[in-house]
């Protein structure tokens, strides 16, 4: 093998030699001599196959460089606690293997403690609500559309495809076609209050609607991150040690946990997680809410 490499590499030094001896030759004298002419395309044959070679090379070095499926960051979910705005902050962020289901509860309003779901591994109050767990905005969950949207609450959809994004639909504009089109696209869309962050720019969209938006309250707060995983944030007020945010602090809490997009959820006496079946916050109320939102191991 290391003779025949010799060889090759005398070859080619030849056929280099022959090319600038005679690469200033008239075209009449280069075809007057055959062996020229044979080893100068040779050597062009050579030059042309080494340079797929190393185009070759190059493309497989490019792709291997590029990070498959499997290797990709694996997460454990975490939850944390945080002071911000003179406020207790507490923080569930979603592991890899885990996906978000939501409930509406049964025909009654309940407490979120008791609100269960196969594999859950945390939970938040939800939506906005009245009397006899009528739950405010649109609700279409696996296909089924269930109740109508309203101008009022933002909807919050998660796509097939894990990510979420956040509307605003009119009942009176909401077209059919586009009806048809998130029952095959999502797992859920929900109507749930006002926007805080939306492509990772603050966005209050629909906080003027609600005047307590303004206000320093207890927060239910929901986002997901750049990388995909979702944040569940429940914020303390309305005591001594934890006054509470507004909408536009919600916001800037949001952002500063990294969320890309993120809703408002019903805050106040309705205000609560529960991560791994205990109740992490504070709530000011032990109130019986309408809907909730469940990370889920998949």
């Amino acid at each position: 093998m290391v003779i025949r490499k010799n060889r090759l590499g005398k070859r080619a030094a030849l056929i280099g030699l022959l090319i600038g001896l005679f690469g200033g030759f008239e075209t009449e004298r280069l075809e007057e001599n055959p062996f020229l002419l044979t080893s100068i395309a040779k050597a062009a044959e050579v030059k042309q196959a080494s340079s797929v070679l190393v185009t070759e090379r190059n493309e497989k070095k490019r792709k291997s460089d590029e990070p498959s499926e499997t290797s990709k960051k694996s997460y454990q979910p975490t939850f944390k606690k945080y002071s911000m705005f003179n406020s207790a902050v507490y923080v569930y962020t979603s592991g890899t293997n885990e996906t978000l289901k939501v409930s509406l509860g049964t025909s009654k309003l309940e407490r979120l403690i008791n609100m269960k779901m196969n594999k859950e591994t945390a939970k938040i109050n939800m939506g906005m609500f009245g009397p006899g767990s009528q739950h405010g905005g649109m609700y279409l969950v696996d296909g089924k559309y269930i109740q109508a949207p309203s101008a009022r609450y933002i909807s919050l959809h998660l796509y097939k495809d894990g990510r979420i994004d956040i509307a605003n639909y009119d009942n009176k504009t909401f077209a059919r076609s586009k009806l048809n089109q998130l029952k095959q696209q999502t797992n859920f869309v929900v109507g749930t209050s006002y926007a805080l962050v939306q492509d990772g720019v603050k966005n209050l969209e629909n906080a003027y609607r609600f005047s307590h938006s303004t206000q320093r309250n207890p927060r239910s707060l929901f986002g997901q991150l750049k990388d995909g995983r979702y944040i569940l944030v429940a914020v303390d007020g309305r005591s001594g040690t934890s006054k509470g945010v507004t909408a536009d602090q919600s916001a800037l809490i949001m952002l500063k946990l990294g969320a890309v997009e993120a809703v408002n959820f019903d805050g106040g006496g309705s205000s609560s997680l529960v991560v791994r079946g205990k109740t992490v916050n504070r709530p000011t109320e032990n109130r019986n809410i309408g809907s909730a939102l469940f990370v889920v191991k998949k």
